[in-house]
């Protein structure tokens, strides 16, 4: 039996559980980064079994949504994302052009899904100046004069009426305000701030 069957075999078999590294993965934030950012490699290897992680999210949410909004209203963990209906935030304003939202990057992100990675409702990949520069991409690359703004978490869920009455009683006014997303030079989303 090769490598890729025994990872095929394994994970056929585990589909109902859900690994410390992966369901720490599908939560994200504090906790993620408390455990030292882990990735859930369990569960993306072998890349060819599509739903992986989507699957993982179904046997965890229940549990730990309510749990979650409780301690960090107006946000969703990692794994809510990857099984909402609406999987980008809106997008404000700046220059860049994200991986995911290229179509010269379709089949790369086939070979590699990560490519078309989003964090809550954000391209994490975009297109750097140098791969713009080079012809590698097409432009414009994410510019710091004028770099991507986007809809905060809070205001994606107001406007797609996923925001309960209780939790929007817990955020302030400024939670609503867009934010302005940090691009290092080789295409990645780094950190965001309020605008």
């Amino acid at each position: 039996m090769t490598y890729r069957q025994s990872c095929y075999r394994r994970r056929r078999s585990d589909v109902g559980s859900t690994d410390l590294e992966t369901r720490l993965w599908l939560l994200g934030g504090a906790e993620w980064r408390a455990a030292g950012s882990p990735w859930p490699w369990a569960a993306l290897m072998p890349f060819d079994l599509p739903g992986v992680l989507e699957r993982a999210w179904e046997d965890i949410a229940e549990e730990v949504l309510s749990r979650w909004i409780e301690r960090a209203p107006g946000t969703r963990p990692r794994g809510w994302w990857l099984s909402s209906a609406e999987p980008y935030r809106r997008r404000l304003g700046g220059i860049g052009v994200p991986f995911v939202l290229s179509p010269a990057m379709a089949h790369q992100q086939r070979m590699h899904p990560l490519i078309g990675r989003v964090e809550s409702g954000i391209p994490v990949y975009w297109h750097s100046l140098g791969q713009v520069r080079a012809g590698i991409c097409e432009g414009p690359a994410p510019s710091p004069e004028a770099p991507p703004q986007f809809e905060s978490e809070p205001a994606f869920l107001r406007r797609h009426k996923m925001l309960g009455q209780e939790e929007a009683a817990c955020l302030r006014p400024g939670d609503y305000q867009p934010i302005t997303i940090v691009i290092n030079d080789s295409g990645v989303w780094v950190s965001h701030v309020r605008r």
